[in-house]
């Protein structure tokens, strides 16, 4: 009887062990994936900003350009009603 006790002991020893490594073994590459994913996610972060920030330009560019005209037909317009 001794016998049985002593190797249920062992065996649960080892499947703790066992358990505790794997813990730590899965532990390490969630750290990792998430390593990777955070400089994915701040890569993908620097890229979005430069292309919304090319498109801002862009689209200020574009409303710079086209408030003259619209300024002088309001203008236009405006003093054309004064008369």
């Amino acid at each position: 009887m001794e016998n049985v006790r002593q190797g249920f002991h062992t065996l649960r020893s080892k499947i703790h062990s066992d358990n505790t490594k794997l813990a730590e073994a899965l532990n390490a590459l969630i750290q990792a994936g998430n390593s990777r994913l955070v400089e994915k996610i701040g890569s993908d972060n620097k890229r979005l900003k430069g292309t919304l920030t090319k498109q801002f330009r862009e689209e200020n560019g574009k409303l710079m350009a086209e408030l003259p005209s619209k300024l002088e037909r309001d203008v236009t317009k405006f003093l054309k009603g004064m008369d």
